[in-house]
């Protein structure tokens, strides 16, 4: 669930980065079921196919579409035996769907949430921050007393 910049930060990404991952209860179960649990969200808008970035040379049907989005759930033997067999092979891949379906792992589709949130930039994790303690003033009442400290953490109440 995780894209790569070179293939030994994927392997190791789990040594390199702290990651946290909140999954729901229909992904948890699809991926005890299937093995795998991809959130997508039906595409909005049409899709076009270009092989030469000037022609046009597919328009899939839009009900077919999706945008597989985070979190894209596995065990973590299954999708790290794939990485390493990337690495061996020399193969990058934009995100671990991809990769999967490259060497024929089979992907089950779940649905999620509309408007799901992947961090993977300080902005992210900012505004990931200001919508947490937005929803925690909501809920208790009270004004957030978080901050962004000079390390770059949110604290919060």
């Amino acid at each position: 669930y995780w894209a790569w910049k070179n293939s030994k930060a994927a392997v190791k990404g789990i040594a390199h980065y702290r990651c946290c991952l909140m999954i729901t209860a229909a992904e948890r179960e699809a991926l005890l079921e299937h093995g795998s649990a991809i959130t997508p969200e039906s595409v909005r808008e049409s899709v076009v196919e270009s092989s030469d970035g000037k022609n046009i040379a597919h328009v899939p049907l839009r009900e077919h579409m999706y945008v597989a989005k985070a979190p894209q759930s596995f065990y973590f033997g299954d999708i790290y035996r794939l990485y390493r067999q990337a690495l061996a092979d020399g193969r990058k891949f934009v995100d671990s769907a991809h990769l999967c379906h490259s060497y024929g792992f089979p992907l089950h589709l779940i649905k999620g949430p509309r408007h799901n949130m992947k961090i993977t930039d300080p902005l992210d994790y900012y505004m990931c921050c200001a919508i947490c303690m937005k929803k925690w003033s909501k809920t208790t009442g009270k004004r957030p007393g978080a901050y962004m400290t000079k390390a770059g953490t949110c604290t919060g109440p």
